[in-house]
């Protein structure tokens, strides 16, 4: 199914036979105006099987925490994500008789390797703890989101930390209550 205007409340046609929202003739939507979005493919289905010939949807991490979105694939097609949760890295979508895989995009993290002592890795958790940071935890080192004046305070504390290009696959914030 493709994503079409009549799939939008665009406020009517305008004298010239355009388009328009709130008087405006063509209103843009980030990268992507109305009349490319009438173009976009709606994805709203994730494929349960493999795809071998999933075409590459690049995408921020923080697009991903949200069930709808647009991007536009490796090949140049636009397209229109509507789920009912969100998707994840890797993830294949489906729509219009195609699929899509979605590979997030790199982005700068700070790693900090898994020590060998008890008392620094006591303080590593208690400093990423108590400042509520989004992390992945992998199997030698901690990634995190690099975020303002974050190494100044590891520099700080004494904690050893690389500055890196990766992929993390963390949520927005961590779960839980006080």
């Amino acid at each position: 199914m493709d994503f079409t205007f009549e799939n939008l409340n665009t406020g009517g046609e305008s004298a010239d036979g355009m388009r328009k929202l709130s008087g405006r003739k063509e209103r843009t939507l980030g990268p992507h105006s109305f009349f490319e979005m009438s173009k976009a493919i709606l994805l709203d289905k994730v494929a349960e099987e493999e795809c071998v010939d999933a075409v590459v949807l690049p995408v921020a991490r923080v697009t991903l925490w949200t069930p709808r979105w647009r991007s536009t694939a490796e090949d140049g097609t636009v397209v229109a994500v509507a789920l009912e949760k969100a998707a994840r890295n890797g993830e294949v979508l489906l729509g219009g008789g195609r699929s899509f895989r979605i590979a997030q995009m790199p982005e700068k993290v700070v790693a900090i390797m898994m020590p060998d002592e008890a008392a620094m890795t006591a303080k590593i958790g208690w400093y990423l703890g108590n400042r509520h940071l989004p992390i992945e935890v992998r199997e030698e080192e901690i990634l995190l989101e690099l975020f303002p004046n974050l190494t100044d305070s590891l520099d700080r504390i004494g904690i050893s930390y690389e500055v890196r290009e990766d992929v993390l696959n963390c949520g927005p914030h961590s779960e839980h209550t006080h």
